[in-house]
């Protein structure tokens, strides 16, 4: 199942708002010469996965982010690491490059993971790099609060896995981290079947 597919099953992709404000996030952040990558749940079902979620979570840096706030006639209400946009309320969640998660790894910086879909007329976080980010952000949730809740996390990381087993290879996972490379062929072995 394509991830055009997937957003369509879950309502028109031509209507939808998240979509809308993706777009309308390119559009900004491209012409205010702004880096970034949509990352989180949209980026969860960009590549293959049935997953609804209700906000767009992107990666951008502090830097970038301080200039589109500051810029005119932004379309979204912003704060320090969030925005509204004023069209739908759909919210969007801004994160930044470095370890503030301390996590075992830390988040990338957007020019070195984005990919960009002309579909969708966005960027976004490429399968390796989200795959690694959602399997990090997973193992730290459940080290410190328990399965319970990490099980979210867990479940993007599996169906990442199910969706695109067969680009998942020894040599796509040689430059990952090892703890987080070893988890996820340890999933693998488990919900791949023969």
């Amino acid at each position: 199942m394509t991830p055009k597919r997937v957003f369509e099953i879950n309502g028109d992709l031509k209507e939808s708002p998240l979509i809308e404000t993706i777009r309308r996030i390119h559009s900004v952040f491209s012409k205010n010469g702004v880096s970034y990558t949509i990352i989180g749940g949209m980026a969860v079902i960009r590549n293959g996965c049935s997953r609804t979620t209700i906000d767009i979570d992107i990666l951008t840096t502090r830097k970038g982010w301080q200039s589109i706030r500051n810029a005119p006639e932004v379309p979204f209400n912003t704060w320090t690491d969030r925005a509204v946009d004023k069209k739908n309320n759909i919210d969007i969640d801004v994160l930044f490059p470095g370890n503030d998660w301390e996590m075992l790894i830390p988040l990338p910086h957007p020019d070195m993971v984005k990919v960009y879909d002309e579909d969708f007329g966005a960027n976004f976080i490429g399968l390796k790099p989200l795959l690694e980010l959602k399997a990090a952000v997973y193992l730290k949730k459940k080290k410190e609060e328990g399965i319970e809740i990490a099980a979210k996390d867990l479940y993007d990381v599996v169906e990442l896995i199910k969706k695109n087993h067969n680009r998942i290879t020894d040599n796509f996972m040689k430059t990952m981290n090892t703890v987080i490379a070893e988890e996820i062929r340890r999933i693998s072995a488990r919900v791949i079947t023969s």
